[in-house]
């Protein structure tokens, strides 16, 4: 325990800490010269471990368990609802459906969840970020778990909870925050250093248009709204490049999203999709970023979550247009070709 600094550094610059946040500033005072970064941390301390990082000089950053979500580790992170009183290690054992880890800032897609907006701001890329948690079964809590984070998302949909209470979560730069519905100021926080950059609000959820303003020192610095969407009423296909490859090692990614009449997407619309495929092209992959119930993704139908689905097509070797459609009943078909060509050096 009382090994001299000198030989505790002689193979490395710079010592990493994995879940040690509180050590950084007893270590500094007993090896002044150490540099420390963290190498892994909880996604639910961003406040705390960036506001430390902040202050102190000798620490040059942090590494989060993790970046996206994966297969395996099935519900080491995300949360679940429990009933009131449930012993907390009881809820926080994750068996099937859970498939996926849910412990990433983004989802399985890549889209981000509410962690990575709390991160935008803990790093300065972001004045304000808006995230909205949906009302809890009665007679039930939240129990988040060790890698997780509350159930939150970027919406202002939340159809059946009209009149219910939903908590709106502000993460942001400033120190005064105003809540704005339907054009009209429910209600105002004002934030200090022990705030660490976040505060919510519990408020009755009425259908229409959320803003939250912010400022600093009394000039608005940003703002946010979230609107409510219509039901499901279309289907929109995006490839992610105007071409593709054709080869075998070659994959192009077809973004789904359910929309409403006005072309918004959905947020948390769960829609049965299927595909129809067609041209010199397989499928490799289609499926949601749901972190539970994805009984695979090799089948051509599947169930979209938070409004969202991604296709994974694979080149045959062979050129050729490729043409997607992708319909759910109800829904207007979304259908998208994409040249599939040999490209120079990658055939």
């Amino acid at each position: 325990a009382n090994i001299p600094d000198q030989a505790s550094t002689v193979f490395l610059d710079i010592a990493g800490y994995n879940y040690r946040l509180d050590e950084y500033v007893h270590d500094h005072e007993a090896y002044p010269a150490r540099i420390i970064v963290g190498t892994e941390s909880f996604p639910k301390d961003v406040f705390a471990t960036w506001s430390r990082i902040d202050k102190l000089p000798y620490v040059l950053g942090d590494f989060v368990w993790t970046a996206m979500d994966y297969l395996g580790e099935a519900g080491v992170g995300g949360s679940v609802n429990a009933r009131a009183g449930t012993p907390p290690m009881l809820a926080l054992i994750a068996s099937w459906p859970w498939v996926i880890s849910d412990c990433g800032d983004l989802d399985l897609l890549g889209y981000q969840k509410a962690a990575s907006y709390a991160r935008d701001v803990v790093w300065g890329l972001s004045p304000l970020e808006v995230v909205v948690q949906g009302p809890l079964p009665e007679g039930e809590v939240e129990l988040v778990r060790p890698w997780g984070w509350p159930d939150a998302r970027r919406s202002w949909t939340w159809p059946g909870a009209e009149g219910k209470q939903v908590s709106v979560r502000v993460y942001t730069t400033g120190d005064h925050v105003e809540f704005r519905l339907n054009g009209r100021t429910i209600a105002s926080k004002r934030l200090t250093d022990g705030d660490l950059k976040h505060t919510e609000l519990s408020m009755a959820y009425q259908p229409g248009v959320l803003e939250a303003v912010t400022f600093r020192d009394g000039e608005e610095i940003a703002r946010q709204t979230l609107e409510t969407a219509g039901p499901p009423a279309a289907l929109r296909i995006t490839p992610e490049n105007p071409t593709a490859g054709a080869g075998r090692e070659d994959i192009c990614h077809f973004g789904i999203e359910v929309l409403d009449a006005q072309g918004r997407r959905v947020p948390g619309a769960a829609q049965d999709v299927t595909l129809r495929i067609s041209g010199p092209a397989e499928l490799a992959g289609f499926g949601s970023a749901n972190p539970r119930a994805n009984p695979g993704f090799q089948s051509t139908s599947a169930k979209t979550w938070d409004g969202r689905a991604l296709a994974i097509l694979r080149g045959t070797g062979r050129t050729g247009v490729v043409k997607v459609a992708a319909h759910g009943a109800g829904l207007k078909e979304a259908v998208a070709t994409v040249p599939f060509r040999t490209l120079i050096g990658l055939s």
